[in-house]
């Protein structure tokens, strides 16, 4: 099911913030700055897509959905987002559907393989976690690089990041 068939249906569950009552996606496009739309909480859905998603919320928490990409989301985050428990296999491209996160991503019980350089191009990005012992060395080396106010120092620190993947033997996690 994408967002957007859960919107105009109606959902049991899901919960807007302060914003209740949507019944159609026209209903959340909000002027840019504002923020009634306080926790975008659209945890088990059996989401496959975010399509549809309003464009600015304070957080998204999209866990335990069937997710394997961020296409639809909204393009400012001024928090986390939470996205575990879904079916991300890479994160190729993520910085084009999640431009903008103002606090950590959470992937978490995901079985990411490849393509996570993205991750250091997401401005405002402060922590990306992923809870897989078994590779949290992949994970670190991307918090290590994370941060820079400018496009320039991001992509400046995405290339060392890569570096250290491909020295740590994670060729198939530093690829874009």
């Amino acid at each position: 099911m994408r967002f957007k068939d859960l919107i105009l249906e109606g959902t049991k569950g899901a919960k807007w913030g302060k914003f209740h009552s949507a019944k159609c996606v026209s209903d959340l496009s909000l002027p840019e700055n504002d923020w009634r739309i306080s926790t975008l909480n659209i945890s088990r859905e059996k989401l496959t897509s975010l399509e549809g998603c309003p464009p600015n919320v304070g957080a998204m928490i999209c866990e335990n959905n069937l997710l394997t990409s961020f296409k639809g989301a909204p393009s400012y985050v001024n928090g986390q987002v939470d996205a575990r428990d879904n079916k991300f296999i890479n994160l190729r491209n993520v910085h084009f559907d999640l431009p903008i996160v103002e606090g950590p991503l959470r992937m978490g019980k995901n079985r990411i393989k490849s393509h996570v350089l993205g991750v250091i191009l997401i401005e405002g990005l402060t922590d990306f976690t992923y809870e897989d012992t078994s590779v949290n060395i992949w994970a670190n080396i991307l918090n290590q690089h994370l941060g820079g106010l400018s496009k320039q120092i991001r992509q400046s620190r995405m290339y060392d990041c890569q570096q250290a993947l491909i020295e740590a033997g994670f060729d198939e996690h530093a690829k874009l």
